[in-house]
Formats: C-alpha cells, sequence, structure tokens
C-alpha cells in the first residue's frame, strides 16, 4: 500500500499480532504476502522457531513454545495494549492435546465423554488468560462470554450456591405477582454479586409492577450505564407497557443497541474488553473474561490447501473489503444430522437477512447447485467436491460445513472428509472445522446468525465468535479482518503529510470528511506502530521530532466509527526527521537498493554509502536478518526470507548514534520459478 492512502484493510492492521513459524517456507511465504496485503506494523510481526511439524502438539509445548513467547513480545514491544487478533500464517501444529482429565468439571457428568481433551490452536489462544493460569474449565459449552447469547439466556440464573437459590425465588415472586418480595431480591442480588445489569433490570421490571415510573427509570438508567442493551426487548416487555411513552424510558431505550433476533445484538470486538458470562460488557476484570481472536491463514501440510490457493484466498478477500456484494446467504437444512443440529436458528437467520435486505434461502440439497452468487453457505456433509456444484463463491464470503472432521489435515488431499481447505480452494474468506470428533454438540459449531453479524458490518473473525458458544476445538481459517458489508468514513489528516521533512514540533489533528458515510467516534494515533493516543473530534494531538533520532518513521491516523461495530479505517504517512542531529549524509538517508527482484537462492547485497565506518543492520520485519562485518560488506540470504513481497528495513549506527531507514520491499521469486511475476 502506498503511504498516504486509505487503508480499508480490515478491522485494524495495528491490532493484529501475526505469528510466523521462521522455520518453514509456506509460514515466510503467507505471511510475506498477508503483510503486503493488509499493511500490517512491522513490529506486530512475531518470528517463532522450533515449532514442532506436526499437527498434534501437547498443551505444556503450546505453552512454552508458541503462547509464552507471543505474550512476552507483546509486552516487551508494549503493544499489548493494542492487540485485538492473534493470527497465525501457516504450518503450525492445529490442534492442542489437553490434561486427560481437563474434562472433569463438564456437567452433568454423563456429558464429559463428548468433550474429548482436545483443542485446536485457535481455541488455546482465545483462551490463553485461562490456558496460562492452567484452568481448562475452556472447554465447557458456554465458556465464550462475547458469545451472543439469546435474551432468555441473558436472563437465567447465572448463579451458585445461596445466590442462585435467591434467583430462583426472584423468579417465583414475580411469576406469583408478588413484586415487591421481588424487588427486595433483585436489590440485594446487585450489591452483592453480578451480572449487576440484569438485576437492575429486574429490579427495574418490579418497580414498575408496583406503580412506581421514577424508580423503574432509575434502575433502567444504571442497568443501560452497566451494560444493558437490549433495545427490542426492553421495549415490547410487558412490565413497562404503562410508562412506554415516557421521554425518560424512550430516551434510555434509544440508547441501546437494536435487535433483529431473539439473540443479543451485534457488537465489535476489542481485546482489552470484559466480557460477563452473559455477553455483557463490564469493566470490572474480577466479573468477566478477556479474549484475544485467533484465526490461521492457511492450512498447508496434509489435507490442506497449496501457498498459492492461501495467497489467493487472502488477496480476493481484501479487495472485497466494503464491496458490498450482492449476492445469496444459502443454509442446507435438511433431515441429516449434520444439517438438523443447526436448523433451529436457519429460519430466524434467513428472516432477520432479509429484513435487512440481503437474499436467504433454506435450501433441502447438501450443497448449492448451480448457484453463482453465494455470499455465505451454511451447510452439513461429510465430503464433497465443489466443483461438481456448479456454483460460485463471492469475494468475502464465508462458507461453513458441518462435519466431524472439517479441521483434521493429517491424511491426504481427497481421502475422508472434506476439509476447511476445499471452500478456501474455491474462494471463500473463511471457513471452519474442528480438530477431533466433536460429536453433535450444536455449541462447538457456528450458528446460523454468523451470517447477520457478518452482513452488519463486522470482520471474519467478530462474526465466528460472536456466533460460537463453546469454540474449543474449532479452527478457524481465512483472513480474520476481511469485513465486505462494513460501512468506512473518509476522513482528512491535518498537520502531517506523506514524505514529508520534519523539524520540530507539529499538531496533528483530523475531521470527517463531508460526505462520509457513517460518523466517527474518534481517531487513535500510532507512531512507529505504537499507539500514542486517542483523539477526540476536535482534539489535535502534539508531536517533538527531537524526541527521537534523524531518520525515516511512520505515522498512523485511525478513524473508529460512532457505532455498536466500532469498524476502523487508517492511513499512514511516512516521514523524515531532520533536525540536523545525524552524522549521515544524505546519500546514506536515502540509500535504496538498486535491485527489487530476487531469486530464493539469491543474496541481497546492501552498498553502505559511508564504507567501514558504519555498522548497518538489516531488519525483516521485527526480526534481525543480516549486520555488516568489519570490512563494511552485508549480505542477506534470500532463503531466510520466504517469496513474495518481503518487506526490509535497515538501522546504521556511526559513533554510537543510529538512523533508521525507509521500509521498503523486495520481490523474492521461488528458485524454480524464477520468470514469474510474484
Amino acid at each position: 500500500m502506498s503511504s498516504g492512502e486509505i487503508c480499508i484493510a480490515g478491522g485494524s492492521a495495528e491490532n493484529v499480532a501475526l505469528i510466523v513459524n521462521q522455520d518453514s517456507s509456506d509460514s515466510l511465504t503467507i505471511a510475506n504476502h498477508y503483510i503486503h496485503l493488509r499493511d500490517i506494523p512491522a513490529g506486530n510481526v512475531i518470528y517463532l522457531t522450533g515449532i514442532p511439524e506436526r499437527e498434534f502438539m501437547s498443551i505444556d509445548e503450546c505453552r512454552s513454545i508458541i503462547l509464552a513467547p507471543i505474550f512476552e513480545q507483546l509486552r516487551l514491544r508494549k503493544i499489548m495494549g493494542q492487540i485485538d487478533y492473534v493470527v497465525y500464517s501457516s504450518d503450525f501444529p492445529t490442534a492442542v492435546r489437553l490434561p486427560a482429565d481437563a474434562n472433569k468439571t463438564v456437567k452433568p457428568a454423563e456429558l464429559t465423554k463428548y468433550f474429548r481433551p482436545v483443542a485446536s490452536l485457535n481455541a488455546v489462544t482465545f483462551f490463553a488468560q485461562l490456558v496460562f493460569k492452567e484452568d481448562y474449565t475452556f472447554i465447557h459449552p458456554d465458556a465464550n462470554f462475547y458469545y451472543r447469547n439469546s435474551v432468555d439466556e441473558v436472563l437465567s440464573n447465572y448463579y451458585s450456591g445461596e445466590a442462585k437459590m435467591l434467583y430462583q425465588q426472584l423468579v417465583d415472586h414475580y411469576q406469583n405477582k408478588n413484586y415487591s418480595a421481588a424487588l427486595a431480591i433483585a436489590s440485594r442480588l446487585a450489591k452483592s454479586t453480578h451480572p449487576r445489569p440484569v438485576m437492575e433490570y429486574w429490579s427495574a421490571r418490579c418497580s414498575a409492577m408496583l406503580g412506581k415510573p421514577e424508580d423503574a427509570v432509575s434502575h433502567l438508567a444504571t442497568a443501560v450505564k452497566m451494560g444493558w442493551s437490549l433495545a427490542k426487548s426492553t421495549r415490547s416487555d410487558p412490565a413497562f407497557l404503562f410508562i412506554a411513552r415516557d421521554s425518560q424510558f424512550v430516551g434510555l431505550v434509544d440508547q441501546m443497541l437494536e435487535q433483529q433476533t431473539t439473540h443479543l445484538p451485534t457488537i465489535g470486538f476489542k481485546g482489552g474488553y470484559v466480557w460477563r458470562p452473559n455477553g455483557l460488557r463490564t469493566t470490572n476484570p474480577s466479573e468477566g473474561r478477556r479474549f484475544l481472536l485467533s484465526v490461521m491463514l492457511g492450512c498447508t501440510r496434509g489435507k490442506g490447501n497449496s501457498v498459492k490457493e492461501v495467497v489467493a484466498a487472502l488477496a480476493r478477500s481484501v479487495g472485497a473489503d466494503a464491496s458490498h456484494p450482492e449476492g445469496t446467504f444459502y443454509f442446507v437444512s435438511n433431515s441429516q444430522i449434520r444439517s438438523k443440529t443447526r436448523v433451529p436458528l436457519m429460519e430466524e437467520a434467513v428472516k432477520a437477512l432479509q429484513a435487512t435486505g440481503f437474499k436467504a434461502e433454506l435450501i433441502s440439497e447438501s450443497m448449492p447447485k448451480a448457484k453463482k452468487d453465494i455470499l455465505g453457505a451454511m451447510t452439513g456433509v461429510a465430503s464433497f467436491r465443489f466443483s461438481e456444484t456448479n456454483s460460485t463463491i463471492l469475494p468475502g464470503a464465508i462458507c461453513e460445513n458441518l462435519t466431524s472432521y472439517g479441521g483434521v489435515m493429517t491424511g491426504k488431499p481427497g481421502q475422508g472428509q472434506t476439509t476447511v481447505a476445499e471452500f478456501i480452494r474455491y474462494g471463500a474468506a473463511g471457513s471452519s472445522g474442528t480438530v477431533v470428533e466433536p460429536f453433535t454438540i450444536p455449541h462447538k459449531f457456528p450458528h446460523p446468525l454468523i451470517h447477520l453479524h457478518y452482513s452488519r458490518g463486522c470482520n471474519l473473525a467478530e462474526a465466528f465468535y460472536q456466533s460460537v458458544r463453546g469454540p474449543y476445538q474449532l479452527l478457524i481459517v481465512g483472513d480474520p479482518l476481511c469485513r465486505p458489508f462494513a460501512k468506512l468514513p473518509t476522513f482528512d489528516v491535518q498537520g502531517v503529510k506523506d514524505q514529508m521533512i520534519l523539524q520540530g514540533s507539529i499538531k496533528i489533528s483530523a475531521t470527517a470528511g463531508a460526505n462520509s458515510p457513517v460518523g466517527i467516534f474518534g481517531y487513535d494515533l500510532y507512531f512507529r506502530g505504537k499507539k500514542v493516543t486517542t483523539m477526540m473530534p476536535g482534539d489535535s494531538a502534539k508531536f517533538d521530532s527531537t524526541t527521537v533520532a534523524d531518520g525515516h518513521y511512520e505515522f498512523r491516523v485511525v478513524a473508529i466509527t460512532d457505532d455498536p461495530i466500532a469498524n476502523r479505517t487508517s492511513r499512514s504517512f511516512r516521514v523524515l526527521v531532520k533536525n540536523g542531529n545525524s552524522l549521515f549524509n544524505n546519500d546514506f538517508l536515502h540509500h535504496e537498493l538498486q535491485k527489487k527482484n530476487y531469486i530464493a537462492n539469491e543474496k541481497i547485497e546492501f552498498l553502505i554509502p559511508d564504507g567501514g565506518d558504519t555498522e548497518l543492520v538489516v531488519w525483516n520485519n521485527s526480526r534481525e536478518v543480516g549486520r555488516s562485518d568489519a570490512s563494511g560488506k552485508l549480505f542477506v540470504n534470500c532463503q531466510l526470507l520466504g517469496t513474495g513481497p518481503v518487506r526490509l528495513n535497515w538501522i546504521g549506527t556511526k559513533n554510537n548514534r543510529s538512523i533508521t531507514g525507509q521500509n521498503f520491499f523486495v520481490n523474492i521469486s521461488a528458485a524454480d520459478q524464477a520468470n514469474v511475476d510474484q
């Protein structure tokens, strides 16, 4: 992406930690392309080594070899607070063996056998907060608190012990119209337990039924402040019949999210959010859990895809962003067990999609046949060949098939059950499958409302995790940032321009474009890939360039939409800080390679203008790949980098002073494809 241009690249490239197996050429190559396609900041790329070359690994291996190094690097680089997604390139184990007794806490006990102690790599990353504590309750069928629960579940009894008994008494008193007694219990539970928003809502209902409208509005206001956000359910609640036209009541309902189904409304994700068991947000970490959305870009071993197929799918997905494609969502509804598991919500999903202007259909055949407009598909069949359907998957589509081994990559292509690779091969932006026999437990699979969340503007990762209640065995593959239905803002940035020479201090601000299709909540400012501050509309941020050494740097300004999805759109600006405190001349400041295309068996030579007086270190994103020797020569072996567009940078040091070069890309072709344009 050229600097200064708007990057409509998914949720936010600045919030992605991209994990690469640096011992794998496949992993390096796929990462290279994704970095180039999505403009992932160099400091957000983490290279790991010593990754087992097999599909299964133990949880102890996973903690020590994968998870611990990732989180250590995020902390060392001081970007932990801005990361929402942990995305794996390819060539990582897909399944993680848990301790044999990890499922002992699943209740009732007779269900234990259906929850085998094997998880996906995505899941142990998503539940990392628990994994580091060796808390394996994440295998429970309701472990994902970001899941958009049904309204009935939100009001369900989440308590235990005495609180559980009290809650049941509350419900009984309310049903028996003993509202005073119910209110007393609700008030008691609100003070001593969580989820408090639910108790405040109960208090509002009881107060309304007791003919105390002011108290009802007061309790409802507290509930809204603490996360209650169900407009449709609140508006239609019989308890509020007599205050439905009260201006304060109407105002509170207007602040809530509008529901289109019986479930919680769609909402965007942030890694810093804490989610309660019922799906509502809280600011109190003791009341819920934090997560990081995790997806794998591709699987290239065994029954997976080729590198070429993965790269093509990613490029297609990036091109689909904010394109608002026209087509149809297809849901397979028939008597087969793989279909029946998800049928209950299919009709609701179809109606909700149709109500918002999309085409959606229930079909009885095992796969959409002769359909040239697949915006999304939800199927259930053990094996299939998509080429035989005579159908076309549109760019950005999520296509999802329920079968036992859709995420099991061991074996040869074409043998056994069809994996997620088949949909990726034919153009889907993403798909998912379980890494071990899941049995027909619906909690383990995305439910049909995944397509509604997606259609409302969420990215692929958000859509998946809002629709899977217990994702511990689910492998999600594709582009997590793809968002074909997003409404993205337009905006202008003042105070900084691309390629400007920066001296002294500047003030940076941003304003919404005159014809922006959506409002803007605020703007995040990044410098060298790290978040500096959030600017509200009308605010500005001061930057003193004398606090950094002379050299090349990058600013990013990210606009955040003023809606529940909080989509993000970024603009980047490359600047040259030149305050005259450098020992380096202009030739060094503007040093570039004369050659930009290489073959994998070649070496890249860096010519150092100042000769041996300067030490030059070359970086590939966040890792050092070359250092000049005593003679002033520096060569980088292309075999270390993978193929495709490779981003490099250099740092020069002379007399204990350093200067940073400008990011640039070189194109590396495989040795046997020297004439192929990458």
